[in-house]
C-alpha cells in the first residue's frame, strides 16, 4: 500500500512545508495529506491528518487516511485505532472498514480481518480486491473451502491478476485437488512470467504427483528469477533425488 515522496505542497488556500501548515477545511487538509502520501512523505503526511482530526474529530473519512498512512508506517496499533475511529463517527464509510480488515490481516488477527472484509463486501459487492484478501485472511483461518470460493469469485471480477491465481493455487493443493491446482497456477505464470513463487508453487503440485522433472524444471526457474529462494532451493535438492 506504499507510494513514494516530496518536501511541500501547495494547493488552493493551503500550504504544506517543513515547520508551516495552515488550511481552511478539513477537506483541504485531507487532500494535503493524501498527495504528501502519494509522493511516498508518510511522516509529514501524518503531521497533516493528525492535524485534521484534531481540527475536525467526527470527519471519519480524516480518520481513515490517517489510518491509511500509518499503516504505511507500519503503526499498525494506531492504525487500527484510527481505522476504528472513522467507523466510529461514521459507520457507512466503507473504505474504513477495508482499511481495519487490512490493518487487522497485518496483525494476525484474522477473526477481525474477515468481519471487516465482509462488511466492506455489503457496501461494495463486486469489489475483486477484498475478496482476495479475505481469501487469503480464510485461508489463514483455516478456512480452505471458504478461501477457494473467495478466489474463485475474485478471479470472476478480475482474471487479470497473477497473485490471485496463485493464492488459488495453493489453496487447491491444500484441499489435495494437485491437477487443478498445476492449470491455476500455470495461469499465474501465464500472466506473470517472472513470478518466482507461483512457480515454486507449481513445482510443489508437481511434486506431489511424482513428476520430479516437471518439479525439477520449476523450481530452476523460481530460482533463476529469485537465486535467494531458499525453500526452492531445498525443494530441488530433493526433487532431483527422488528423481533419480
Amino acid at each position: 500500500m506504499k507510494l513514494r515522496r516530496v518536501l511541500g505542497v501547495a494547493i488552493a488556500g493551503v500550504l504544506m512545508a517543513p515547520g508551516v501548515a495552515f488550511a481552511q477545511s478539513v477537506e483541504q487538509w485531507i487532500e494535503a495529506g493524501r498527495r504528501l502520501r502519494a509522493d511516498g512523505n508518510y511522516t509529514q503526511a501524518e503531521q497533516v491528518l493528525q492535524r485534521a482530526v484534531l481540527q475536525y474529530p467526527e470527519n471519519s473519512r480524516a480518520h481513515a487516511h490517517l489510518c491509511n498512512v500509518l499503516d504505511d508506517l507500519d503503526r499498525l496499533r494506531d492504525a487500527r485505532q484510527a481505522c476504528q475511529k472513522a467507523i466510529a463517527v461514521d459507520n457507512q464509510n466503507a473504505w474504513a472498514y477495508f482499511l481495519l480488515g487490512f490493518v487487522a490481516k497485518r496483525q494476525r488477527d484474522y477473526d477481525v480481518a474477515a468481519a471487516n472484509f465482509q462488511r466492506f463486501l455489503e457496501f461494495e459487492p463486486d469489489d475483486a480486491v477484498t475478496y482476495s484478501n479475505l481469501g487469503q485472511v480464510q485461508y489463514e483461518q483455516g478456512d480452505t473451502a471458504g478461501a477457494i470460493a473467495s478466489y474463485r469469485r475474485a478471479i470472476q471480477l478480475n482474471n487479470q491478476d497473477a497473485v490471485t491465481y496463485n493464492n488459488l493455487g495453493i489453496a487447491l493443493s491444500r484441499q489435495g485437488n494437485s491437477t487443478q491446482a498445476i492449470a491455476t497456477l500455470s495461469r499465474s505464470i501465464e500472466l506473470n512470467p517472472n513470478y518466482a513463487l507461483a512457480y515454486y508453487n507449481r513445482g510443489n503440485a508437481y511434486y506431489r504427483q511424482r513428476r520430479f522433472n516437471e518439479a525439477i524444471a520449476d523450481y530452476e526457474r523460481a530460482l533463476q528469477i529469485n537465486p535467494d529462494f531458499q525453500n526452492a532451493r531445498e525443494n530441488l535438492q530433493n526433487a532431483r533425488r527422488r528423481g533419480r
